[in-house]
């Protein structure tokens, strides 16, 4: 079983929290998006961040407490990229555009640094500490997929309200194969629920007030609007 297009991080992980959300926003998409005010936030972040670092344009006056961890990016004697575009075909180690009709994964960078064959990539994160490790994972097998000079990759969250405070994890170009087979049983699942048309509900505590999908039985917003 196949998957119909590329998959990223944040929509395999839409299809573990509900495949019927998952359905009804990215397959039937009767339902768009609903960006909350912690949402906007972090797109307000990331955007500024990288006309910070890409142009020199100052942070805005609310964001000034981001300013000492921008200027720890900067890098005049290393190559480093921001909000960089990656894809990899389906052989997992085959690098490819972000939008190439061929492309299995992909994902975006918000950082990467590369010093000989050591890179760090840091993901901004602008709302309260959540840990996990399998969005490090997949950008560590994008990474390396794009860089080849690279055998070492450091990836981290930096915690901007902690003062980008960073937890990390450190990965090797031999641990890739291992990488990918942490979401086969995940990505099985998406392409059956493809192949068949069974989107199951799994009802959560997202349920209540979160879901845009207003039309479900477990939906807490349901007829009232």
């Amino acid at each position: 079983m196949k998957l119909p297009g590329p998959w990223s991080y944040s929509s395999l992980s839409n299809y573990i929290t509900c495949p019927a959300q998952y359905n009804a926003m990215r397959v039937e998409k009767r339902f768009p998006r609903e960006e909350s005010e912690q949402s906007l936030w972090g797109i307000a972040v990331h955007e500024a961040i990288e006309k910070c670092l890409t142009d020199g344009t100052p942070l805005p006056e609310r964001m000034q407490q981001f300013q000492s961890y921008v200027d720890s990016l900067s890098c005049e004697t290393c190559e480093y990229y921001v909000e960089l575009e990656l894809g990899v075909l389906e052989d997992g180690v085959t690098p490819c555009a972000f939008d190439d009709p061929d492309c299995w994964a992909r994902g975006i960078l918000d950082y990467l640094r590369i010093k000989g064959d050591v890179g760090l990539s840091l993901d901004h994160k602008s709302g309260k500490r959540k840990e996990g490790s399998l969005q490090l994972m997949m950008s560590a097998a994008l990474t390396f997929a794009q860089f080849p000079q690279l055998n070492r990759l450091i990836c981290g969250y930096a915690w901007l309200q902690e003062k980008g405070r960073i937890t990390r994890k450190e990965y090797r170009r031999d641990q890739v194969a291992y990488i990918w087979s942490r979401f086969k049983k995940d990505l099985h699942e998406l392409a059956w629920s493809y192949e068949t048309g069974n989107w199951p509900t799994r009802p959560s505590g997202l349920c209540g007030k979160w879901c845009p999908v207003i039309d479900c039985a477990y939906n807490g917003r349901r007829g009232r609007r």
